[in-house]
């Protein structure tokens, strides 16, 4: 029937924008994963180089 295969059509493509959302999601979370880590390594040479000087008082 005409309605079962519009309905199949729309559930594709809603399952197919959700999969496109998820995957985005999905980058948008290891983006901020990266970030995160660069600024825990950035952090970390920050408190190493202080107490460097700590060291050298």
């Amino acid at each position: 029937m005409v309605i079962n295969r519009n309905l199949e059509n729309a559930l594709k493509d809603m399952e197919t924008r959700h999969t496109q959302e998820l995957q985005a999601i999905r980058q948008k979370i290891k983006v901020l994963e990266l970030n995160h880590f660069v600024e825990l390594i950035d952090l970390s040479s920050r408190v190493k180089a202080l107490e460097k000087k700590v060291r050298e008082l």
